[in-house]
């Protein structure tokens, strides 16, 4: 079996993206993101939510892996007074410093009720 160097490349990222993380001294790490948005404003206009939580991520320069949204749920307990939400999961790549301001724009937006970042 013969294995394909030129094949991982891709997988490790670029020389020059090395380098820059090396020089600049960050790294960017794969997080999860789960936005929790009232079912009746995403019920109302999805794409404009969809967009705003899309654009913070990318605003502070993280990429977007995967995201998708889950179907309107009745919430355990109430959230400002809302019983049913709509939860957006995201994977995203981001150096950890973004990650808090993407964690701060996203407390700004009134739509996004909750929001839960881990690495």
């Amino acid at each position: 079996m013969v294995l394909r160097t030129d094949s991982l490349v891709g997988h490790r990222g670029s020389e020059a993206t090395r380098k820059k993380q090396k020089e600049t001294g960050l790294t960017e790490r794969l997080y999860e993101g789960l936005f929790l948005v009232d079912a009746k404003d995403a019920s109302e206009d999805w794409t404009q939510l969809e967009s705003s939580i899309r654009g913070i991520i990318d605003q502070h320069g993280g990429v977007i892996e995967h995201a998708e949204k889950w179907p309107e749920q009745r919430l355990a307990y109430e959230v400002n007074g809302v019983k049913r939400g709509v939860y957006y999961l995201t994977y995203f790549r981001s150096d950890s410093q973004s990650v808090v301001s993407i964690r701060e724009d996203s407390q700004l937006l009134e739509k996004i009720m909750r929001l839960l970042l881990i690495q």
